[in-house]
């Protein structure tokens, strides 16, 4: 029930973080605008399936418990991958953070091919393992993913003698390939921290007064994202292997303190993306203009009614 709820809470932020996206044309006019809709969506529909999987029980090895576990590798590792587009497109365009060049198309596709086309290899490569797999439950079936054998996920067999984390699937197919993307960030944020640190922004081109202030803003804005997704990796690492290593009932309280990082994703993001000084100013404007004119739809619709009366 916690489970299902934190997720319901954290999905409820995640689309009000997409809609003040979405309403407030000024979230998304610039490539970075864009990349974290993107983000955001790929983040929604992972924890939608996720919640789906607490709340509906399916039958083991069951077509429907396979797709929807090949649906949430690809979905959570696509959000990774579209955070590790957020800290590519900090460094190559550094010089024109808001995307108004005239490469911006060409760019966002080249992103969108990347981001989305390595999670759906990595998931065909998962599948393919998967057919190969040898049946009949032997101890050597634990280096194959297992996808909806014991959960609509990655799994593995939970009999004695118990596995090493390293071993597992969840670990091979999942958090690996999270990790590669986690340091692939690292190595990006020391690039563009040199360059921040090495250079004044008008040698980089940057006007020193609206653009400065964006280009220190996104930088800020993903390197707070990178630093939540660092922790929820390692939280959900810790987890995993607390499971594999001394079981689920021994573990059971200390896997729920670290799973509820993870659990509140929405929020922290809502707080990051939505949570500016100048975000906020931008849609209390739009509430406001909004508020106005339903004041006024209303004064005038009282003033017809009275006419008519």
């Amino acid at each position: 029930m916690y489970y299902s709820a934190s997720l319901i809470i954290s999905l409820i932020f995640a689309a009000l973080t997409i809609l003040a996206h979405v309403f407030e044309r000024s979230l998304i006019d610039s490539l970075f605008g864009k990349i974290s809709l993107i983000f955001l969506i790929h983040f929604f529909l992972a924890y939608c399936a996720t919640a789906h999987l607490h709340m509906t029980k399916y039958e083991a090895e069951s077509l429907s418990c396979k797709l929807l576990g090949y649906f949430i590798q690809y979905t959570f590792l696509a959000f990774f991958a579209w955070m590790n587009v957020m800290a590519i497109n900090l460094s190559i365009g550094f010089h024109d953070i808001l995307g108004h060049g005239k490469n911006e198309k060409r760019r966002l596709a080249a992103f969108v091919l990347y981001a989305q086309g390595w999670p759906l290899l990595m998931c065909a490569v998962t599948a393919l393992v998967d057919f190969h797999r040898p049946r009949g439950g032997t101890r050597s079936a634990l280096v194959y993913p297992e996808m909806g054998v014991y959960s609509c996920f990655l799994s593995y067999s939970m009999e004695l003698p118990r596995p090493s984390y390293f071993t597992i699937p969840q670990f091979i197919y999942f958090q690996s390939l999270q990790l590669v993307f986690l340091l692939i960030n690292v190595v990006l944020f020391i690039y563009v921290s040199r360059i921040i640190l090495s250079r004044n922004t008008e040698d980089l081109g940057i006007q020193p007064d609206e653009k400065k202030r964006r280009v220190k803003e996104n930088f800020w804005i993903v390197l707070k994202m990178f630093f939540i997704l660092v922790a929820a990796w390692i939280c959900e690492m810790l987890t995993t292997a607390l499971e594999a290593e001394y079981g689920s009932a021994d573990t059971c309280w200390a896997r729920l303190v670290f799973d509820s990082f993870n659990l509140f994703y929405g929020v922290a993001f809502f707080i990051v993306l939505v949570c500016t000084s100048s975000k906020l100013g931008a849609l209390r404007t739009k509430v406001s203009s909004w508020s106005s004119l339903a004041r006024e739809s209303l004064s005038w619709g009282s003033e017809s009614r009275s006419r008519w009366h």
